[in-house]
């Protein structure tokens, strides 16, 4: 599902009326589950990848609130940072390195 389909068009809106419709204990539930929806709807084989991902950063929030009350949530802040864009760089990237190390094998 790309931004620019029909198909977005009808998720975005079954998104948005589910978010008013529910009250706001429910609505952080909603969107998370509708999030997860939207990402397994391109590759489903991800789904453990972003489960774990989600409940990481849920603990890394927590973990960082509670660092805040001790002053040390600059560090939480930048672990949980950086292991979210070394996931991102991993699986943007990796094809494009295994591509390219045993060309330089070969030379």
């Amino acid at each position: 599902m790309i931004f620019n389909s029909v198909s977005y068009l009808f998720f975005l809106s079954a998104a948005v009326t589910g978010y008013y419709i529910l009250p706001g204990r429910l609505r952080w539930i909603f969107l998370v589950l509708a999030s997860v929806a939207f990402y397994l709807s391109f590759i489903p084989v991800f789904f453990a990848l972003i489960g774990i991902l989600v409940i990481g950063n849920y603990f890394g929030g927590r973990w960082i609130s509670r660092a805040n009350e001790q002053s040390g949530g600059t560090k939480a802040l930048t672990l949980i940072i950086i292991l979210n864009i070394l996931v991102l760089v991993l699986f943007k990237y990796f094809n494009f390195f295994f591509d390219i190390v045993p060309n330089l094998v070969e030379i």
